[in-house]
């Protein structure tokens, strides 16, 4: 039961315990900057018009390289492509 639920994950992405601890720590503190750029983006339109986005696209591309079964995660293009939103959007 404890290798279930501490060791399974990280061993499918080829990452031991605290290789993945630190991993999805560092990736927990990007998504919180995300989610304050896009909060500052919501009472100031003109501020950090691509910031959010911009990590959650690059936080993506790093899931996807990942090592093991756990990379092989497929997560459909959520980022809107249109001038609005995104001027530079690479997925359609």
């Amino acid at each position: 039961m404890f290798t279930r639920i501490f060791l399974s994950h990280p061993r499918s992405v080829d990452e031991t315990y605290v290789q993945h601890a630190v991993f999805a720590s560092r990736f927990a503190a990007q998504l919180a900057l995300a989610a304050g750029a896009a909060a500052v983006h919501a009472l100031v339109p003109s501020l950090f018009e691509k910031t959010a986005s911009q990590m959650i696209a690059r936080m993506h591309a790093t899931i996807q390289d990942r090592g093991g079964s756990g990379g092989d995660v497929s997560v459909p293009a959520v980022v809107e492509c249109n001038d609005h939103i995104q001027n530079d959007c690479t997925q359609q």
